[in-house]
């Protein structure tokens, strides 16, 4: 009877085992790939900040602005890592100045000639760092912003817990709050071309091979580089995510001017491979599709010195000016001169007048990088104070800034067209005028034809001999003068009329 009390309990904690011991290994199965708790941030008020997108002019932004972040964390002495809460109160502003955000396809539509709301911007993140799961999603996710993500691919999921885990990144992708584009398969790094080289970045230059004790050649480089592009490529769509169209150059390093043409090909490589790539070389360089038709698009970097404010006066400085018929023209900082800087200019109405007080030529043109998509418009103005003594000149540009820029100088008695950059041009035509101290010149800037009108009478019309995309610009005054005693004849009566109500 004993005997068979023992073999009862011993079956029991038989059964029992059984029972007992699929748990802990179902547990490990189904927890081994949990994902850490994204962390919140208190909302963040615009008390103090000056909403510059308040009360923005109609038709204004046309052109996405884009945004480069780094890492979002804490305890960081990196000027790249911005805390939780300062890039909570950044969005906070971007959200209540009237700024929305835009996905990678919505940016990619933009480039092809779609539109996108105004006052877009598309928030990018470099490096993957597990900072954009843990703090920056549940931040985008209050502001119902969007954000793309650029990978090096083969850092995903090592030195835990800095980078970013497949598993986050799938988890992000589903959201619909991230998109995924690439910062190489591992290139971000830099390398000697020599044993005593400087630096720089290996997608864009000649490693040093100490083994075979010489530089890589060109085609040992373009063979690893492009390895390396594609394997970022197969990375990304092997774990289940779009083929990325985006490509972020670390270091911002492209074009390096190396002078073997090196970095050149590289760049040549990269957008064989991707239709857009980003920089952060020049953050004042307001987006535009002529501008990303070389393939390359600037970002404003944020680092920590950055503040909600001067967050906003940076996309205030690089925000696309509208066309339209009551256009401001009167603020002297949108003038630049030939060297880029605030041109000497005064304007009073709609009376524009060179100065340049010790030249006797002069050049001023209207915000070029905001208008740079400027197309479909006229501008006329009255070109007044042709003396016959002093015998001055007058030039209107338009598609300032492109290849098919057009020019037309008018005198007393002459007017010259050609095409082309100012110190460069291709004549075109010239004619005589009737002659008189006053010549009012129409320019109508189409999609496909510049055509000139000079005091009432249709004179030349030149077609666009490439891309639409590729001739847009707004336009530019400039002016000759005998001497510096004589005035610049002034431009009287402009206007700018948008072909809506032209």
């Amino acid at each position: 009877m004993h005997k068979g009390r023992g073999a009862g309990v011993a079956l029991w904690v038989v059964c029992l085992m059984l029972l007992v011991a699929p748990f802990p290994i179902a547990f490990h199965f189904y927890h081994r790939d949990v994902l850490p708790p994204r962390l919140g941030t208190p909302a963040a008020d615009t008390v103090g900040i000056d909403l510059a997108g308040n009360g923005f002019p109609a038709g204004s932004g046309a052109a996405p602005i884009v945004l480069a972040y780094h890492d979002i964390g804490t305890d960081s002495s990196s000027k790249y890592t911005i805390a939780p809460e300062e890039f909570e109160a950044q969005m906070s502003a971007l959200d209540a100045a009237g700024y929305r955000s835009i996905t990678a396809d919505q940016f990619l539509s933009y480039i092809d000639g779609a539109n996108v709301p105004p006052h877009s911007v598309l928030i990018t993140f470099d490096d993957g760092t597990s900072g954009l799961w843990t703090y920056a999603d549940k931040i985008l996710e209050r502001h119902r912003f969007t954000a793309v993500s650029f990978l090096i691919t083969r850092l995903v999921g090592t030195n835990q817990p800095y980078y970013l885990t497949w598993r986050q990144i799938a988890a992000m992708q589903d959201s619909g709050r991230w998109d995924f584009g690439s910062h190489t398969q591992d290139l971000h790094h830099r390398v000697r071309s020599t044993p005593a080289g400087v630096p720089g970045a290996a997608l864009t230059q000649r490693k040093w091979l100490p083994e075979a004790g010489r530089t890589e050649t060109h085609a040992e480089f373009i063979a690893r580089i492009r390895a390396d592009l594609a394997g970022s490529i197969d990375d990304l769509t092997a774990h289940g995510l779009p083929r990325p169209a985006l490509f972020a150059y670390p270091f911002s390093e492209n074009e390096t001017g190396d002078g073997d043409g090196t970095s050149q090909d590289a760049s040549t490589v990269v957008h064989s491979l991707f239709p857009v790539t980003f920089v952060n070389n020049a953050p004042m360089l307001t987006t535009s599709r002529r501008q990303s038709r070389n393939g390359v698009v600037n970002r404003i970097e944020l680092t920590d010195t950055d503040t909600p404010q001067s967050l906003l006066d940076r996309l205030a400085r690089t925000t696309t000016i509208p066309i339209t018929d009551d256009i401001d023209l009167a603020n002297a900082a949108r003038w630049t001169d030939e060297a880029g800087n605030i041109a000497d200019i005064t304007v009073d109405g709609r009376t524009v007048r060179l100065a340049a007080p010790s030249a006797t030529y002069a050049r001023a043109a209207f915000a070029p990088r905001k208008t740079a998509d400027w197309v479909e418009y006229t501008i006329s103005a009255t070109i007044a104070g042709l003396d016959p003594d002093a015998n001055p000149t007058d030039t209107i540009a338009v598609r300032t800034g492109s290849p098919e820029q057009i020019l037309v100088r008018v005198s007393r008695n002459f007017v010259t067209i050609s095409r082309g950059a100012f110190s460069a041009t291709e004549p075109l035509f010239e004619s005589r005028l009737a002659a008189s101290d006053r010549h009012r010149v129409d320019v109508h800037v189409g999609d496909r034809s510049t055509d000139i009108t000079i005091d009432g009478t249709p004179l030349f019309s030149q077609l666009v001999s490439g891309p639409t995309e590729a001739a847009t610009g707004g336009f530019t005054f400039a002016g000759d003068r005998r001497s510096t005693a004589d005035p610049f004849a002034p431009f009287t009566g402009v206007a700018v009329l948008p072909d809506a109500v032209s």
